[in-house]
């Protein structure tokens, strides 16, 4: 063993430990920045609350609220559809309300 292959191998295991340090510094932030979407038994029924609602079989991500008179997820913008969500997320705020 060289010199410099020596020093290269004691150096391995502070590398490999400041590399799994930095990974869970960004698996915390990403968690932070996004957070897990939620089952759709935990979400929130209340009509005035628009929420981001995942429906696989609507193209993905929707913003939808829930529909008291209908019983049902419906689309924010087109209040007419109805939702098929099967997670939802909180909906960040508004640029003008950050």
């Amino acid at each position: 063993m060289t010199p410099s292959s020596s020093r290269m191998m004691r150096l391995m295991p502070d590398r490999d430990a400041a590399r799994g340090r930095a990974q869970g510094y960004i698996d915390e932030a990403q968690e932070f920045a996004f957070p897990p979407a939620r089952q759709m038994v935990t979400a929130p029924k209340e009509a005035e609350r628009p929420l981001l609602l995942y429906c696989p079989e609507q193209a993905g991500w929707q913003t939808g609220k829930w529909s008291e008179e209908r019983g049902r997820w419906v689309s924010a913008a087109a209040p007419e559809m109805c939702l098929e969500p099967t997670h939802w997320m909180e909906r960040p705020p508004d640029p003008s309300e950050a």
